[in-house]
């Protein structure tokens, strides 16, 4: 049956239900019922507001999916996957889970930890159809103004900059947030600090003003040591060098405009984190700075690309 406006529930109000299972029990025996509720929502659209510097369209709705789509047709599948897999799933979970804190981690580090993983499962970040993983800066949700979306789209790179366990856990996909910044990286060579999907819709690359800051410097530095954190826990020397042409690009406009005279300090307008620039010279960015010349000098070494790994090492050792 077709829903209809008499099927709904009141706005501010909805309908609940209740799931029984009945089972007759003699004196002090016990029973487990278990209980399975899955989803499938095949149709997911970009439901955050766009920035209307980039296209004037208010009406159309632009769909993206979710990677299950790739793998259950519907909740029942969904249902049928974890009943028949129940035990290799849960027995996973538990061994994550006393690995981890039956380890000898301080337990400062532990509930740092445990406290941001979970992050991941929340509608702060998407795993589109495409296999494409996008993050908000943050949840939006009724108290905040916004029943849908997520606040600041999307893949902030300074934001972004602070986020440490999907590289560890899931590595494949935060190498996709790579190739979201490759794709979106401007010509000139500077990375926008956030992208807009479906990506064949303008970026903002495309305007001279993205609309409240220029692109952050310390996510555009974030960009060359997550590629160089991603190999280190990959391996894969072909990741790298398909990411050179990038890191090459993205240096050559950060000698131009923010090192003309390659001595290593930064003291012009630095754009950043805190949705303003900051002026001369600081151990905020400057050691960012620093830090992406020397893992763009690794990179350069792994690549045999001499001339590079000698310039960002020279222009490390001035700063």
């Amino acid at each position: 049956m077709e829903p209809s406006e008499d099927d709904m529930s009141k706005i501010g109000k909805t309908y609940t239900g209740s799931l029984a299972a009945k089972k007759i029990l003699k004196p002090e025996e016990k029973t487990v019922i278990t209980f399975y509720l899955a989803w499938n929502f095949p149709n997911r659209f970009m439901d955050w507001r766009l920035n209307r510097a980039l296209f004037p369209d208010t009406k159309t709705e632009y769909w993206i999916g979710n990677r299950y789509n790739e793998w259950f047709n519907n909740s029942i599948e969904v249902i049928e996957y974890v009943r028949d897999n129940r035990s290799f799933l849960l027995d996973n979970t538990f061994r994550f889970h006393e690995d981890f804190f039956y380890s000898t981690l301080p337990s400062e580090v532990l509930t740092s930890i445990s406290a941001t993983i979970s992050t991941i499962r929340t509608p702060t970040c998407l795993w589109i159809r495409d296999g494409s993983f996008y993050g908000f800066e943050g949840c939006n949700g009724v108290s905040t103004g916004n029943r849908s979306g997520g606040s600041c789209p999307l893949n902030c790179t300074h934001v972004w900059n602070y986020e440490f366990s999907l590289a560890h856990l899931f590595p494949t996909l935060e190498r996709t947030m790579r190739a979201t910044e490759f794709k979106t990286q401007h010509k000139l060579g500077y990375l926008p600090h956030r992208a807009v999907i479906p990506l064949y819709l303008p970026q903002f690359e495309m305007i001279p003003d993205p609309g409240d800051v220029p692109p952050a410097i310390d996510g555009m530095f974030g960009m060359i040591l997550k590629i160089y954190r991603d190999f280190l826990i990959s391996g894969d020397l072909k990741f790298l060098e398909e990411s050179w042409p990038n890191i090459q690009n993205l240096m050559e406009y950060i000698f131009k405009d923010y090192d003309d005279n390659l001595d290593g300090i930064i003291s012009c307008a630095q754009p950043n984190t805190y949705d303003c620039s900051i002026y001369g010279i600081n151990t905020f960015i400057g050691s960012l700075y620093l830090v992406a010349l020397l893992a763009c000098e690794q990179i350069a070494i792994k690549l045999n690309l001499q001339y590079w790994a000698k310039k960002c090492k020279s222009i490390f050792d001035s700063g």
